[in-house]
């Protein structure tokens, strides 16, 4: 069982969904879920604005209800909205920039995910 400081089991298994669409793993790295991603979680959140965490987990606790497939597509959705131009895709845009940042800051994070373009000494 994961834990935090700043979210709940529901909003931890958000990320954990969202994480394995945008990180499904390939031949050279794990996928999401494979990683200990959980372990730099509460150092991630303890940097954001009050502001900023109070939607984030509005936004995870609502996804948390979706399975995997509908997180996929509503995550397609995010990422088509965020290509209008003006300011009817900026709400796209600032959800695409935090949930992505989020997942790929605890994914790259661990010390066990390495890029297959650098070679460990």
């Amino acid at each position: 069982m994961i834990y935090s400081r700043f979210l709940n089991q529901r909003e931890l298994c958000a990320i954990k969904k969202i994480g394995e669409v945008l990180c499904p793993g390939t031949t050279n790295l794990p996928s999401f879920s494979k990683t200990d991603w959980s372990h730099n979680a509460d150092t991630v959140f303890e940097a954001l604005p009050s502001d900023d965490l109070a939607g984030l987990k509005i936004l995870l606790w609502l996804l948390s209800f979706l399975p995997l497939s509908f997180i996929s597509v509503f995550l397609k959705f995010i990422f088509s909205g965020a290509e209008i131009k003006g300011l009817l895709g900026t709400p796209f845009r600032l959800i695409k920039v935090g949930l992505t940042g989020l997942i790929y800051t605890l994914y790259y994070s661990q010390e066990r995910v390495t890029t297959p373009w650098i070679k460990p000494n």
